[in-house]
C-alpha cells in the first residue's frame, strides 16, 4: 500500500483532474482502453459493492451517466489495484518478497510495466538480456530514473526507453 500510494503520487501529482498528452487521464492516468478491461475482467463494480460502494458500483454498470470514470478516485484505484496484481502475476514479480531488495526491484518493475505496458517490459528485459527488472536501476536511483541515465534529457530518456525496447 506505501508503494502503490507512491505510485499514485507519481502517476497525477494526488490529482483527480490530471490528463496527459497521450489520452490518460485520472487518480491513476488510465488509458480508456485499459480502464475499461479492468473494470470488466476484474468485476470492478461487484468489488466496489463489496467494500460498501454500492453508488459507485451502480454508477460504474451505468456506464458512467456520461462521466469519465477514470477520474473517480475510489473506482480507479480499485482497478488499478487490480492491474498492479495482474501486471506482479504476469511479469513474475514478487512484491511481497522476504528481502527488502527483491521487493524493491519487484514494485520497480510493477511501476515500470504501469507505465511502459506488461509487454514492452518483457521486451526490455529480453533485449537488455535480463530477467532481474533490479538491474534497469542504480542502487542510489528510483524507477522514474531509469532511463535517465549519464544526465539524460526528457528526449534522451525517451530514446533510451526504444533503444532497450529494440526500436
Amino acid at each position: 500500500p506505501t508503494l502503490m500510494r507512491a505510485m499514485w503520487g507519481v502517476e497525477s501529482t494526488f490529482g483527480a483532474a490530471r490528463r496527459s498528452e497521450t489520452g490518460c487521464t485520472g487518480d491513476w492516468q488510465f488509458t480508456r482502453s485499459t480502464f475499461q478491461d479492468m473494470c470488466k475482467r476484474y468485476n470492478v463494480a461487484g468489488k466496489l459493492r463489496e467494500l460498501g460502494y454500492h453508488e459507485k458500483a451502480d454508477l460504474l454498470e451505468r456506464g458512467g451517466d456520461g462521466m469519465d470514470l477514470r477520474n473517480d478516485g475510489i473506482i480507479s484505484t480499485v482497478a488499478a489495484a487490480y492491474y498492479i496484481k495482474e501486471i506482479s502475476k504476469n511479469a513474475g514479480l514478487d512484491t511481497n518478497a522476504s528481502d527488502e531488495q527483491s521487493r524493491k526491484n519487484a514494485w520497480a518493475g510493477v511501476y515500470l510495466a504501469y507505465n511502459v505496458g506488461p509487454g514492452n517490459l518483457k521486451i526490455v528485459l529480453r533485449n537488455l538480456g535480463t530477467g532481474n527488472v533490479g538491474a534497469l536501476f542504480p542502487k542510489e536511483s528510483g524507477p522514474n530514473s531509469a532511463f535517465y541515465v549519464d544526465g539524460a534529457n526528457g528526449q534522451q530518456a525517451l530514446d533510451n526507453y526504444y533503444t532497450a525496447l529494440g526500436r
